[in-house]
């Protein structure tokens, strides 16, 4: 699993280092180039010295004048200097007693301008070189004597070991490498010491959701001195804390009504079955099990919607959409529930349309009719109709079904929907509101949209928006 502070960490000490390492490269090559340019600069201070003091005679001889203490650097015995004066052929004119009985490697041509390169010297050392081109001066009296004569050209070649250089480079880089360990380590130290206070908010999000137990889900995080960038994850994450409390909520509801809803009917079995049991007399027998069937059978179909209901909620309930006539789920929900509304007298007005085909689940569509048609016959006054209408409009089939409903509120409609929600003064025996909640759940499924409303005092509409294909957008049409 990767971490996020182990990550920054990692990839914070890389950028340290890596920059550290390219300014202390930068560095110590421009040191490295600055020492030899000056050295450069002394090597050819001396070549030039040693190339001025060359004089022409009158023969054409090339005398080179040095004095004793001039240039004792290239007399002493440890760590000595070199120096050579050649003509342009190559030919010798002078050295330095550092050469005796050996030579100056040079180059193999005569350079037109300063040259500079490592060589290796005669003693075995690591040294650098200048060869520098010039001329002889020539003498006054041979000028006076013979006249000007051609300038002769020469060479002058000096050497010496750059120990020194190397001494100073060493002692740089050493000091850059020390330097480099020094600065990485306490740039870890820094980093891990930013790095954990900046994720400490993230850790007290975590600290806070890990303590939470489900009668304190609704208590938010508190976000005064949290970072900016902290803010969605907390606002997400007390929105996601507020809607797991009311679902928490509802299905703690949702237990109780069910838990309350078996009680009464399992008692009623319970005294039936003691009764039959104390006093068996075989004229009351019929009766009581004739009872007990009763309760079993409305006890089956609660335990069946609570069952539907459940598999809704759980997700375990898949829709398979193919093209279905509306029309003709709806005529055959009304013929379906024909006993039940001559039950109670109430008449059902649905004016058979042509067919109005959508894009619906079959079975799940004829769920949501059955129950909006079904809860209009239990709550309508007796006597009074119940409309219901199909059309296809635009992109929806649209279904509607109106009954009579004197003791709904506006208030009401947004209570309807919930499980065994009940409005005592309309509700009949035998229906305990899920008929309403279970349309809700399965119109969610089918993408169809499902919208309440009173369009007059009174009267309740439900409407259902079927989608006629695929990819039809839920106007939720009211």
């Amino acid at each position: 699993m990767t971490s996020i502070r182990t990550t920054l960490m990692v990839r914070l000490l890389a950028a340290l280092s890596l920059l550290l390492a390219l300014v202390f490269v930068a560095l110590y090559f421009s040191v490295r180039q600055q020492l030899f340019a000056s050295f450069d600069q002394s090597l050819l201070a001396k070549a030039e010295a040693i190339g001025g003091m060359a004089h022409q005679e009158p023969d054409g001889r090339i005398n080179l004048e040095i004095a004793s203490d001039t240039f004792l650097d290239f007399s002493r015995k440890e760590r000595p200097e070199y120096f050579e004066l050649r003509r342009a052929d190559g030919a010798i004119i002078e050295r330095s007693r550092s050469l005796i009985g050996t030579g100056l490697p040079t180059l193999n041509r005569r350079p037109t301008v300063d040259e500079f390169y490592q060589i290796t010297l005669p003693d075995g050392r690591t040294g650098r070189a200048v060869l520098s081109p010039t001329t002889a001066e020539q003498e006054t009296r041979a000028v006076e004597e013979v006249g000007q004569r051609p300038a002769v050209p020469i060479v002058v070649a000096v050497a010496t070991d750059i120990q020194e250089i190397t001494v100073h480079l060493r002692r740089l880089l050493t000091a850059l490498v020390v330097c480099t360990i020094a600065l990485v380590v306490g740039g870890a130290v820094l980093v891990t010491t930013i790095v954990r206070r900046g994720m400490k908010p993230l850790d007290q999000i975590a600290s806070h959701a890990a303590a939470l137990e489900p009668h304190r889900l609704t208590e938010p995080y508190p976000t005064t001195n949290l970072p900016r960038e902290l803010m969605p994850i907390a606002a997400g994450f007390n929105g996601l804390m507020q809607r797991v409390a009311a679902v928490l909520e509802r299905e703690s509801r949702f237990t109780a009504h069910a838990a309350h809803e078996l009680r009464t009917p399992l008692a009623s079995v319970r005294a039936n079955c003691e009764v039959a049991l104390r006093w068996p007399e075989p004229a009351d027998s019929q009766q009581t099990l004739s009872s007990i069937l009763n309760t079993t059978v409305h006890m089956q179909s609660l335990a069946s919607k609570l069952l539907q209901m459940a598999h809704a909620r759980a997700g375990q309930v898949r829709a398979e959409p193919e093209p279905a006539d509306i029309s003709r789920l709806v005529k055959s929900t009304c013929e379906a529930l024909e006993a039940s509304s001559r039950s109670r007298s109430i008449k059902i007005d649905f004016d058979t349309p042509a067919p109005t085909v959508a894009w619906v689940d079959p079975t799940l569509a004829m769920a949501v009719i059955e129950n909006l048609v079904s809860n209009a016959i239990a709550h309508a006054p007796a006597g009074s109709t119940v409309k219901l209408h199909c059309a296809t409009e635009g992109i929806h089939v649209i279904f509607r079904c109106d009954n009579e409903a004197p003791a709904l509120s506006q208030e009401d409609l947004e209570k309807v929907t919930e499980p065994f929600w009940t409005k005592s003064s309309s509700r009949s025996h035998g229906h305990r509101g899920l008929g309403m909640a279970i349309a809700s759940e399965y119109c969610d499924l089918l993408g169809a949209g499902l919208s309440l409303k009173l369009p007059s005092p009174g009267n309740f509409r439900a409407q259902v928006n079927f989608p006629t294909q695929p990819d039809a957008i839920d106007l939720n049409l009211a």
